[in-house]
């Protein structure tokens, strides 16, 4: 029945525009985009409340395999596996903006604008097919596991989906796409393969209406492949205009913040003058105190004011760091040698805490020329906050990215995330945000100025309740006037 769907299609010479494209090593991949899926994903984009709009976006990864696939690739890439479809819309609604981008360079388009093929059609309604059928075979296994299932079963056939794309690898697929694959559940993969093999004729299946799933499946194409005319040619020019909106605004909180911090750290450095020297009488009085005093009871009194007033001036001493930090001084060093070096430093906390780290890079060294001594302290400090986030149970996951001019730094924990309100004060000085996980204290704080002082930024993405993501761009060189690197 699919077949027939498509071969009408192409009769009546439907065209079929990309999803922005898929870069891997060398290759490149473009596949397809509905019609069906470009009216939703205008509606996504011009909506003020994404977050209302997850359950469609649920619903249309269900029955569009294309955009699951296209979706999980990037995802994958950007942090931890999202491991349902509610959990990949949840992803792309709130990252629509920023991935959902199409290059207007010619170079940059695709070989073709293709038409919808029997073969899609036909792929659209197996992948449904395969989905569906998996989410009824793990039904009482419970709701995550079924749609976990209903998940591997959308992705089955993510290397032929890549086969038939338009390419400038043709035959090729991505190297780290059986790598992102296996991170699904072994049950839920073995669900998907049972229902493809059992939709194939090769296994028989009690207790399950076949042809229903056949025929969801064959409406799940048809529907699929519909034509809506000049939706898939506006929305590329709709998401070009909606990122560069959300460039501006992020921009905009980016230099709001950097002011406020400065504004901050002016004012710490001022009053830290001054409330040093009364701690300092402070504490010289209950020394001298502590010094004569015989009583048990006075002095242990006199011991408290002491550590307290030193306590006082420890995070004085935080706060004028904060505000007049040391200048970096840049030498050549491996950044990946030295954050493989932290984890290992981290790692008896970590275990103590149940916490799993992981770390995704490319072989080889990362030659940069920063201050290593600096960028310890501040990767140590994002590191210390997932694990305050996270508390006990969970994952942190680092993540290096390099180009010839900059090397970007993620720090992505399962923690319960950063409420809204919360996210414009996590750099400020002594903030707590008890109730997302985060600890009192300088770390994120000073981890900023060490970021901009190395002429870099620290973003924060993150979805409460689920995860946190801390992304560090730096230079790969910072050369300050009179240093001269090696």
């Amino acid at each position: 029945m699919q077949g027939r769907v498509g071969h009408r299609l192409l009769q009546a010479g439907v065209a079929m525009r990309h999803l922005p494209a898929i870069d891997a090593g060398p290759g490149r991949w473009f596949l397809p985009l509905a019609d069906r899926t470009a009216s939703l994903l205008v509606d996504l984009l011009l909506e003020k409340d994404r977050s209302r709009s997850v359950g469609s976006v649920a619903a249309l990864l269900a029955h569009d395999p294309a955009l699951a696939v296209w979706t999980a690739i990037h995802a994958r890439r950007n942090g931890p596996f999202p491991p349902t479809p509610r959990r990949l819309a949840e992803w792309l609604v709130h990252n629509a903006a920023s991935v959902l981008q199409w290059p207007s360079e010619a170079e940059n388009c695709p070989p073709s604008v293709p038409e919808v093929t029997p073969r899609w059609t036909e792929l659209v309604a197996r992948c449904v097919g395969v989905s569906l059928l998996a989410a009824e075979l793990t039904h009482a296994n419970g709701d995550e596991v079924s749609e976990t299932a209903r998940l591997a079963g959308l992705l089955q056939d993510a290397r032929e989906w890549f086969a038939q794309s338009d390419s400038s690898s043709p035959g090729a697929v991505p190297e780290d796409l059986a790598h992102w694959l296996n991170e699904l559940p072994a049950e839920a993969r073995e669900a998907a393969s049972q229902a493809a093999r059992i939709l194939a004729g090769e296994r028989n299946v009690t207790g399950i209406d076949l042809a229903e799933v056949r025929q969801r499946a064959a409406e799940a194409a048809q529907a699929w492949a519909s034509p809506q005319p000049g939706l898939s040619e506006r929305l590329p020019r709709l998401a070009a205009r909606l990122a560069r909106l959300d460039q501006l605004e992020r921009r905009f909180q980016q230099a709001l913040e950097r002011e406020k911090l400065e504004a901050l750290a002016e004012f710490a450095a001022g009053a830290g003058h001054e409330i040093n020297n009364p701690l300092a009488t402070i504490v010289g009085r209950a020394q001298l105190l502590l010094r004569d005093e015989t009583h048990p009871e006075r002095r242990r009194e006199a011991a408290v004011i002491v550590a307290q007033a030193k306590r006082a001036h420890e995070m004085i001493a935080d706060l004028r760091l904060f505000a007049r930090p040391p200048r970096p001084e840049p030498q050549r060093f491996d950044l990946g040698g030295l954050v493989e070096t932290l984890l290992t430093d981290c790692a008896a906390e970590a275990e103590e805490r149940s916490i799993l780290i992981s770390l995704l890079r490319t072989p080889g060294p990362l030659s940069v020329v920063l201050d290593p001594v600096q960028i310890r302290v501040a990767l140590h400090a994002l590191l210390r906050n997932a694990f305050e986030a996270i508390g006990r149970q969970g994952r942190v996951e680092l993540a290096l990215e390099a180009s010839e001019a900059s090397v970007t730094i993620r720090v992505t924990d399962t923690g319960p995330g950063i409420a809204p309100e919360h996210r414009q004060h996590i750099f400020d000085p002594f903030f707590s945000a008890r109730q997302a996980g985060r600890g009192l204290g300088m770390g994120l704080s000073k981890c900023w100025r060490i970021i901009t002082n190395h002429q870099g930024e620290i973003e924060v993405d993150t979805l409460p309740g689920q995860t946190t993501s801390f992304i560090v761009r730096l230079p790969r060189r910072l050369e300050p006037p009179g240093v001269s690197c090696p």
